[in-house]
């Protein structure tokens, strides 16, 4: 079974995968989860649940090689690699509490119909 913590910090999990950018704390694996090379690691329907707390906040909007939005990006990179039915774990600060207005590193705010949009049969990435 394959579990990956994306974006791990400080928050290991024994039976993940914990991936962060930096080894400043203890992880499996050092990578840029916003890099292709990250993602073409994975095989399609690879991963069977996902988790990633306190990181799609801070998906800048451009990213260098991508035309696309950074978090419609991510989203349709994790859409691949998961397995039909895996389940993908996020927090992110309430949209209006002082918390997602105080951090100058939150590029976005999000609400959880922020994440509904991303399971309408109409949108790209579900397809």
């Amino acid at each position: 079974m394959t579990r990956l913590h994306l974006a791990s910090g400080q928050d290991y999990r024994e039976g993940w995968v914990n991936v962060d950018w930096t080894a400043k704390h203890k992880v499996d694996r050092t990578a840029d989860v916003l890099r292709p090379e990250f993602w073409n690691s994975f095989f399609d329907s690879e991963v069977d649940e996902a988790m990633a707390n306190h990181f799609i906040e801070h998906i800048p909007h451009t990213l260098s090689f991508t035309s696309q939005d950074g978090l419609i990006w991510f989203m349709e990179q994790l859409y691949r690699v998961m397995k039909d039915g895996a389940l993908f774990h996020c927090a992110f600060p309430y949209f209006a509490s002082q918390w997602a207005y105080d951090d100058p590193t939150h590029n976005r705010f999000v609400t959880a119909k922020t994440l509904i949009y991303f399971s309408k049969p109409e949108c790209k990435v579900n397809q």
